[in-house]
């Protein structure tokens, strides 16, 4: 199936009413179907636009926006494509894309690697997925560019002795990107043909094992998962949510101007 796109602030993103075609479509993907992109599953919200706009993250920002899969995973970034007559009209999660490629890729029992940021993660995996494989993280500070190349070592090392054809990152911002790239750029150096599916997911591995609790499904209709997270930690999240992500709304003006 082929997947649609609209460029909105800079970003190609899928558009689609169905999350589980978009997982479908992704599991099927070959590399050679578009060779200039990066085979990155890529989910922005609000809060990872905002914060990709700061300029040292600008190279970073460049080269996410050529990620074969980009995913509006944000509420407001709808509202903004309405507002400005685009047709990005449904959320795309990354926890219910993951939700759905994890069943293809364990049925199918497709070689993956997993890199997580805990043992209780690791370990849940380890026992619903048999076979996979895992790299559990030591704290990396995240201007630790030496850390993020042993990481991406040892990544490139699992994926050519097994074939991994997906590699879910379940880590923060901008780490998980960090790795990601230097796994795709290893591999691209080395000359191996077959670079696996690399995918941004954040949060979502916790999810999945039930480790975190994602907000109840009336708050995920209404575009307030966000809110449900600011309740749960409140005095974390309130710069993000109540300070930081106003800068949205530049990013938006300013994407408006450029088109005029």
């Amino acid at each position: 199936m082929m997947i649609t796109k609209e460029k909105f602030l800079g970003y190609n993103f899928i558009v689609s009413k169905d999350i589980k075609q978009v997982a479908l479509s992704i599991f099927e993907y070959h590399n050679s179907n578009e060779i200039h992109l990066l085979p990155i599953i890529f989910t922005p919200n609000v809060d990872y636009i905002v914060k990709l706009d700061i300029a040292k993250y600008h190279e970073l920002r460049e080269r996410l926006k050529q990620s074969a899969f980009i995913l509006p995973d944000g509420q407001p970034i709808i509202w903004a494509s309405k507002l400005s007559k685009g047709n990005i009209t449904n959320r795309l999660a990354g926890s219910d894309l993951f939700s759905h490629l994890y069943s293809l890729v364990k049925r199918n029992q497709i070689p993956s690697l997993f890199i997580t940021s805990g043992d209780n993660v690791s370990k849940f995996y380890e026992k619903d997925f048999p076979g996979c494989h895992i790299l559990t993280l030591p704290y990396i500070d995240a201007e630790d560019n030496n850390g993020f190349k042993k990481i991406a070592d040892l990544s490139v090392d699992l994926i050519i002795k097994h074939d991994i054809k997906f590699v879910f990152i379940g880590i923060s911002f901008p780490k998980q990107d960090k790795i990601a790239l230097g796994i795709f750029d290893e591999l691209k150096a080395s000359g191996y043909e077959n670079i696996p599916i690399l995918a941004l997911i954040g949060a979502s591995l916790e999810f999945e094992a039930k480790i975190k609790k994602r907000a109840p499904m009336i708050f995920q209709k209404l575009g307030l998962e966000w809110f449900y997270r600011f309740l749960m930690e409140p005095k974390r999240l309130f710069k993000r949510y109540f300070i930081d992500s106003f800068k949205f709304i530049n990013i938006v003006k300013a994407n408006k101007k450029s088109e005029l």
